[in-house]
């Protein structure tokens, strides 16, 4: 049984920009409410279906949880509009903020459809959520970028952006959680913030010379070559106070060593590899042991990096 219920609401048949509103009950508080396209609508479908018997997120099961009592509030910040500012120490490392998402939208419906039609969409999404769903969405604060007031709400960003943020995302491998952590300390009255993108532009475009190199490098099996320019990625990442982009050149790293026979400088990088992730990017607690096992019977080749 699919776990969508029949799309409500469509745009003009269009192909290949047809969007749809697909709704989930069973998911999160107030349910879910989805505009894609039928073909992605489709492609989710096993991963809502493993969502159903989900507790996720419990905090038994969230990687160091302080979640209570509520971290912060909405303030004017000078200069950026709205934003949060802490009500309560918060610890470095503390996964302080979670919950499921209740409204998810295609990155390209705004674009490929009329006014008319994206607004329909957005609306109509909104009130399929359960209880009191469509009225706490749309109370949810706004920034004046729209002049429709639900689209404002979607459009306004609450935790804003810093060159040098104290706090970053953990996401759910449930797919549909995520999590907000503190990188430092966070004292009362503070704002908290998060990272948008990289923190320097010329530190950002040796990362990305840097990665490129490395890649080109492994592509033709230059293995050396690959390692002289991923150790150099890694301390410019390093320099730049980046440790969320660790985890790619350390699996770059981990699967070179491995292809060179060197058992225990891939093992190395593979246990450096789960530390990123469990730091900063996994949402839920997990097993290391069959964590690290898996990831070293379950290596792939050599190849290009993910777009």
């Amino acid at each position: 049984m699919a776990p969508w219920s029949s799309p409500s609401l469509c745009t003009a048949g269009r192909k290949p920009d047809t969007f749809c509103i697909f709704t989930a009950s069973h998911l999160g508080h107030l349910g879910l409410s989805v505009i894609t396209s039928p073909q992605v609508a489709s492609s989710l479908a096993p991963a809502i279906h493993r969502l159903h018997d989900s507790a996720f997120p419990a905090g038994s099961t969230v990687r160091n949880p302080a979640l209570h009592p509520p971290p912060g509030k909405l303030a004017q910040i000078d200069g950026k509009g709205i934003g949060v500012v802490a009500t309560r120490r918060i610890s470095a490392g503390d996964t302080f903020l979670v919950d499921f998402a209740s409204l998810v939208l295609h990155a390209d419906y705004p674009r490929a459809t009329t006014e008319k039609e994206r607004l329909t969409l957005l609306e109509d999404a909104v009130d399929k959520l359960l209880g009191p769903g469509p009225q706490a969405i749309r109370a949810l604060s706004k920034s004046g970028l729209s002049n429709h007031a639900l689209e404002d709400v979607v459009q306004t960003n609450r935790i804003n952006h810093s060159c040098q943020p104290n706090s970053f995302l953990r996401y759910s491998t449930h797919g549909l959680t995520v999590g907000v952590a503190a990188f430092r300390d966070i004292e009362v009255g503070e704002e908290i913030t998060i990272s948008w993108g990289s923190r320097d532009d010329t530190v950002r475009t040796k990362i990305r010379y840097l990665r490129a190199a490395a890649f080109k490098a492994i592509s033709v099996r230059e293995l050396d070559r690959a390692k002289a320019y991923l150790n150099e990625l890694v301390r410019a990442i390093e320099a730049g106070d980046m440790p969320p982009l660790l985890a790619e050149p350390y699996e770059a790293l981990f699967r070179v060593y491995q292809a060179l026979g060197e058992a225990d400088e891939a093992q190395r990088y593979a246990s450096l590899l789960l530390d990123v992730r469990d730091q900063y990017g996994r949402l839920e607690l997990g097993d290391r042991d069959a964590d690290l096992a898996e990831l070293l019977q379950g290596s792939g080749s050599l190849g290009t990096p993910k777009a």
